[in-house]
């Protein structure tokens, strides 16, 4: 199944053009610092997968290492093919088994060491090397005595003929037309001989990334960003560029808001978040391209089922790939008929798109003896909802397939009932679910209309007014997140979009009967959700320590709880793998907190208003910790809240001789926090456009008061004092009263 994919940039207007090296020389947008230093900041999710482009094919990562990097050839934006590091084009021998190129002399590494055909001897032999777990052998495997290598028959490569220090030859076992094509891919970057054995391992991690390229790394933490600057020794022209950074944002809601604020010069934008964007403020900064590249199922052909002819042409006629592209996918995309995209050299117009027909589909199965045949599928994250879609389809064709399948941010009503549907048709004994709050949440959702069907959306929104569960399955929650504690709590937060409302249900009913907290899964956490889950979580054990319904068996896991988040967020923040472990430990102690002293009108203001204006959700810890200090200031005037968050202050070691210091001393170190990660003090600086708040203020400031969460605030508050208190918080001015 072929898929031409087409990507939505946001592109930010800025001083001057430039041209990223490495990335075919397009045009796009930078700033200029008050030093003059020209910079450019591109985000991106996280490839995870390292800089070494022999061991991946992620395009996230060839973002950087094809600005480090260079091979013999590359493909220009004209998709013509032209020399780097060769002088010309290779000579072809008569019989088209041998390739001779001849290197440019005077070409360096970035660590100052000349480019010699031992260092392109050297990548070769690399690649074909067991060890090295190459997955791009098959583009390069034709050339003599690479297939020994694989085998561990050999540790050089025969096919390697090396005529001086500047010229070599390959020769091939047949004729393969594309083969100087694939030497212009970044598969085949050139790598230092000696840097990139003395690396080891470590090649392609941190800044053990050298080549020939336009930049070198200067900065790179694996988690946030890499900072590139120019290469001194490179042997073309200078880049435009003082300092190109590839930021790492996974949440594509987070990353346009990180645009929005201007942290980020240029973004990709998720093709759910389109019709959110495409009519607002930013239509007119949004350009469509058509990268090559294409969506594809890779079989195993050695799988007992799917090694099967028939199998592999029922899968194929199975599939809608026009509703596919029309619906999952936005219309960003359409359907392919061969890995060839249009624009690429040898595309085929001639060629149609396999038919749909789910008829012909069964008669293949059945023509061939083949009853329900089952395999399993092992999708990307970003593909889930492509790879949910054809699970539907094979199975109207008669085939199951076992996916693991995700949600949006903060899930919708729609989703919620969509997944209900999934479980009523399968099932389950057992729900798992994996990931951060908002799957989990889904899920809980889920997991009651999986049970009550005949139970309305609005039945449920009534606090503690659940149906007994575990009539048909039990639940299973792992956290990939530090911060929500939906694993070990009786809370699950869904959206209406169309209301443009959270609503918390709440109900003992869907705690988890199991939770498993294994901190190795959240090591790999943007900083921007470091920042607010960390918050989030320090707000559930503030909440539940003043909460009128507070406890001498809720009160230590809170004050645990705040302890821990005070000591270790801010190195979590800045990547500390320990400090990562012990966040995510203090956020299940302050969710065991919560789910039985309850919260406060924190998180009732955090849910009316996430989803409530038209400048971009709020995610919901980022709500916290711009409404924290603000609540603290309004409840201190209820005495007994005073006291307790004066307590607070003194556990943790704050200063201040009395009471009213003591909370100015916690309400302090929340703000500090709040700047060193760089969350907004008031909804005025996240971006909130004054005219759409003014408009809402009186209906957000009285659902926030209907919300679940506020009949266990130490303090009342009216629907006219909500209104005040969200206009504190929007314009940044005191509580005094």
């Amino acid at each position: 199944m072929n898929l031409l994919k087409k990507s939505l940039s946001v592109l930010a207007v800025a001083a001057m053009a430039v041209s990223l090296a490495g990335c075919g020389g397009s045009s796009s947008s930078s700033k200029s610092t008050e030093s003059g230093e020209k910079v450019f900041r591109f985000g991106q999710s996280n490839p995870k997968v390292g800089l070494d482009m022999q061991t991946n094919t992620t395009s996230g990562a060839s973002s950087v290492a094809d600005n480090v990097l260079e091979g013999l050839y590359r493909w220009n934006d004209d998709n013509k093919e032209e020399c780097v590091l060769a002088k010309d084009m290779p000579e072809v021998s008569d019989d088209g088994l041998t390739y001779t190129i001849t290197l440019k002399k005077g070409v360096k590494f970035s660590d100052g060491s000349d480019l010699t055909t031992e260092d392109v001897k050297y990548t070769f032999e690399r690649m074909f090397t067991p060890a090295t777990g190459c997955t791009n052998t098959y583009m390069y495997n034709m050339i003599t005595g690479a297939q020994d290598m694989l085998d561990g028959k050999a540790t050089e490569l025969s096919g390697f003929e090396t005529v001086d220090d500047y010229t070599f030859k390959l020769h091939i076992n047949y004729k393969f037309a594309p083969f100087v094509a694939n030497l212009g891919m970044d598969y085949a970057s050139i790598y230092p001989s000696d840097a990139c054995a003395a690396a080891g391992e470590n090649w392609g991690k941190g800044t053990n990334l050298i080549g020939t390229g336009p930049y070198v790394i200067k900065e790179n933490d694996e988690q946030t960003k890499v900072v590139m600057v120019p290469n001194k020794k490179y042997h073309g022209k200078k880049p435009n560029l003082d300092r190109l950074e590839i930021v790492y944002i996974d949440d594509a809601s987070t990353k346009m808001m990180e645009y929005e604020q201007g942290n980020i010069d240029m973004c990709d934008l998720d093709t759910s978040l389109l019709d959110q964007y495409k009519d607002g403020d930013l239509k007119d900064e949004i350009t469509q391209v058509t990268p090559l590249g294409t969506y594809f199922l890779s079989i195993k052909d050695n799988d007992p089922v799917l090694s099967n002819k028939a199998v592999r042409e029922a899968i194929s006629l199975a599939i809608n790939r026009k509703e596919l592209c029309s619906t999952v996918l936005n219309g960003a995309a359409e359907p392919a008929s061969s890995f060839l995209n249009p624009g690429v050299p040898g595309h085929d117009d001639k060629l149609k798109t396999y038919e749909h027909n789910v008829k012909k589909a069964k008669q293949v199965l059945a023509d061939a003896g083949i009853s329900n045949p089952t395999f399993t599928c092992k999708v990307r994250q970003k593909e889930e909802k492509i790879a949910t879609a054809l699970q539907a389809y094979l199975k109207e064709a008669g085939m199951e397939v076992q996916l693991f399948e995700g949600v949006e941010p903060d899930p919708s009503v729609e989703t919620v009932m969509k997944g209900a549907k999934a479980m009523t048709d399968f099932q389950p004994d057992v729900i798992v679910a994996i990931g951060g709050g908002s799957p989990i949440d889904a899920a809980k959702a889920m997991w009651a209309f999986y049970e009550y069907p005949e139970v309305t959306f609005e039945q449920l929104c009534t606090p503690f007014s659940f149906p007994k569960l575990r009539q048909k399955a039990k639940f299973v929650a792992i956290p990939s997140t530090s911060g929500t504690a939906t694993e070990v709590t009786a809370f699950s937060v869904i959206t209406d979009y169309a209301k443009g409302i959270k609503y918390p249900l709440a109900d003992f009913e869907i705690t988890p009967d199991v939770a498993i907290v294994d901190p190795q899964l959240v090591e790999s956490l943007p900083i921007k959700q470091v920042a607010y889950t960390g918050m989030d979580a320090l707000t559930h054990a503030i909440e539940a320590y003043v909460s009128t319904l507070n406890s001498p068996f809720t009160d230590p896991l809170a004050i645990k709880a705040i302890e821990m988040v005070l000591d270790y967020l801010p190195q979590s923040y800045k990547c500390d793998m320990d400090a990562r472990e012990q966040m995510h430990y203090a956020q299940c102690l302050a969710g065991q907190a919560f789910s039985n002293a309850l919260l406060g009108i924190v998180h009732s203001m955090a849910h009316k208003t996430g989803a409530a204006f038209s400048t971009g959700h709020i995610p919901h810890g980022c709500a916290n910790a711009i409404y924290l200090p603000y609540v603290i200031k309004y409840n201190a005037h209820e005495p007994e809240a005073m006291h307790r968050y004066a307590d607070i202050a003194r556990r943790v070691g704050l200063g201040g001789t009395s009471e009213k210091a003591q909370v100015n001393a916690l309400i302090a170190k929340i703000e500090e926090f709040n700047r060193a990660m760089n969350i907004p003090k008031t909804l005025q600086e996240f971006g909130v456009k004054e005219d759409e708040f003014k408009e809402k203020l009186s209906s957000i400031a009285e659902l926030a008061v209907g919300d679940a969460c506020t009949g266990s605030n130490p303090r009342s508050i009216t629907p006219e004092q909500m209104e005040k208190l969200f206009t504190c918080t929007y314009y940044g001015t005191e509580v005094d009263f």
